[in-house]
């Protein structure tokens, strides 16, 4: 009988105890719960619920065969599961990704963009939409005097006419795939802009809404890009003017998007849809000035381009904050500075103050885990 010793027991120990882990372990992977590098014991796993920024090389997921590779993030020989940029951690099931800071506008069909037209090519127009490759708006795709008909070589011919290098429009995105993104401005909501300014912020600060074009009380028009570009203009009306309901104004629209906001007329909100305006024509701030001729017909008071450059600011002020810019946002900046000179609102020391209620909004609905990018 060979002699016993103290050390096997201890190694058996050992042995009985690293099986133990490897058999919850197994139970885990089984569950398919993904435990995050991030969260504390106390923490739920599985699910992510909270926002976590993750910077490049560190660690997402532990195990990472529990989880699918998703963009900017890759495995190690450790099969751990690690940032490659720096960004916010999105999870869908169990695909872990991390969308950038900083990056270049990534297009989903529907989104509203505020483009500037770089080149014409052939039936079609190159838009500058700060995405990775230039936007294509075809001539099928707009709206031409003489209503809907079927584009001849002569309006091919007249494609300079509708619009040109340089020119500013509003449009939509129609369909995207990896090599290409296609646009159109059929409705009367989108074209030329005019009498007005553009700016331009990260994309990743702007909210995805379900209306990106907002009319405030103080008579200042914005569109919200969803690609960054931001277009300010005057509205014609202040201090909270109501829209114009009128059979004219029904009568002179021709498109349904159109006939169905002059239905809802009666709604009351903070901030007013472009769509929801009156159509007169010969407004150049109402939906329907939104076509080829391009001409700034009105004179701006110097009162509505104080406001327009008071927003301005407001939405810069935002994105020096890394805040989520939607109307509710500008809206607590704008109203949060009236008592500060325009000029002095993109001080070092007057920004922190102008967005502190747009930071307790923020937290607020943070707390409620409320969707902000």
């Amino acid at each position: 009988m060979p002699p016993h010793r103290e050390d096997e027991d201890e190694y058996s120990d050992e042995y009985q105890s690293d099986e133990n882990n490897n058999m919850v372990d197994d139970d885990e992977e089984e569950d398919g719960i993904i435990r995050f590098a991030f969260q504390k014991d106390g923490q739920s796993s599985g699910q992510l619920k909270e926002i976590h920024i993750v910077t490049p090389g560190e660690m997402i997921v532990e195990n990472g065969s529990n989880v699918l590779c998703g963009h900017g993030t890759y495995r190690n020989e450790k099969n751990q599961l690690i940032s490659s940029v720096c960004g916010v951690v999105e999870q869908v099931n169990k695909l872990i990704s991390v969308r950038p800071v900083r990056a270049r506008y990534h297009a989903e069909v529907g989104d509203v963009i505020v483009g500037r037209i770089s080149k014409l090519a052939g039936k079609k127009w190159k838009v500058d939409v700060q995405a990775r490759q230039d936007a294509m708006l075809d001539l099928n795709s707009v709206n031409i005097p003489g209503g809907q008909r079927r584009k001849t070589y002569e309006d091919q011919l007249n494609m300079r006419s509708i619009y040109q290098e340089d020119d500013l429009i509003t449009a939509e995105v129609h369909r995207t795939d990896g090599s290409s993104l296609q646009l159109q401005t059929r409705s009367s909501r989108y074209g030329k802009l005019v009498n007005g300014i553009m700016i331009r912020v990260h994309p990743s600060l702007v909210k995805r809404c379900t209306q990106h074009f907002h009319i405030f009380p103080f008579g200042v028009r914005v569109i919200l890009g969803k690609n960054g570009y931001l277009w300010i203009s005057s509205s014609g009306k202040s201090d909270g003017d109501g829209m114009d309901t009128s059979s004219d104004s029904k009568k002179s629209s021709t498109n349904l998007d159109d006939l169905l906001a002059a239905a809802e007329g009666d709604e009351e909100e903070v901030t007013r849809p472009i769509s929801k305006l009156s159509t007169k024509p010969g407004n150049p701030f109402e939906s329907n000035s939104f076509i080829a001729s391009g001409e700034t017909i009105d004179q701006i008071s110097i009162k509505e381009r104080e406001a327009i450059c008071r927003t301005r600011n407001a939405i810069m002020a935002l994105q020096y904050q890394f805040l989520p810019i939607y109307p509710e946002t500008i809206l607590d900046v704008y109203e949060s500075s009236i008592q500060i000179p325009v000029k002095e609102m993109l001080s070092r020391d007057k920004i922190p103050l102008i967005t502190q209620n747009s930071i307790v909004r923020v937290q607020k609905q943070l707390l409620a885990n409320e969707k902000l990018f």
